[in-house]
């Protein structure tokens, strides 16, 4: 039990940095009020371009394949501490203790997690999603599809106490996608095809 709540500490703590608000500062934009509000890649490639949102992207990810990796050689007598790790990491992204718990989305971090845990996940769901994302012109259904099939796939993989872990991790996700459902409700939602049709504006 101790190694798990190590793992879920340390994890939630290699989460907590956020280097689009680190660039925010340097580049004088607020990614928490402007553009869609959300501190986190896809946020700061609209505000401050695609290569800093790629930077974004990468760090986040990685970030999470630390955590894990790293629990699970800290922590070998915990059996669950590498799932415990990364969920910590995404956690600790989307809840920083310095920012009064209100990060990003963590969808960055969760990609790095499924990466440290089982990357085969992505070889064969990749072109399922793509299609998806594609079908229903928003890229945010991309998110929805890997935060519901992970855990699933994760059950039947690496046991029934992963699966319930991530399954429970993505719940808390999904809410914090809320924004995203309103704003399909009102036609503001970023599309992948006609990105002409969102209407995202810096707030004043």
């Amino acid at each position: 039990m101790n190694g798990y709540l190590a793992a879920a500490l340390l994890g939630y703590l290699i989460g907590t940095p956020n280097p689009s608000l680190i660039l925010s500062r340097i580049k004088g934009v607020d990614v928490t009020e402007d553009g869609t509000g959300n501190p986190g890649a896809s946020n700061t490639a609209l505000l401050m371009g695609v290569p800093l949102g790629l930077l974004v992207a990468f760090f986040d990810i990685s970030k999470a394949i630390i955590a894990v990796r790293l629990c699970k050689r800290l922590f070998r007598g915990a059996e669950l501490a590498g799932v415990i790790g990364g969920a910590g990491c995404v956690l600790g992204h989307m809840f920083p203790f310095y920012r009064r718990f209100r990060g990003g989305k963590g969808f960055a971090s969760y990609i790095g997690m499924i990466l440290a845990l089982d990357w085969h996940f992505i070889a064969y769901f990749l072109i399922p999603i793509a299609l998806i994302m594609l079908m229903t012109d928003y890229l945010v259904f991309g998110n929805i599809s890997t935060m519901a099939l992970f855990p699933i796939y994760s059950a039947v993989r690496l046991g029934i106490a992963t699966g319930l872990l991530l399954c429970t991790l993505s719940f808390v996700m999904l809410c914090r996608h809320r924004e995203n459902f309103a704003g399909i409700r009102r036609g503001t939602e970023t599309h992948i095809r006609h990105r002409e049709r969102s209407e995202f504006r810096l707030k004043k």
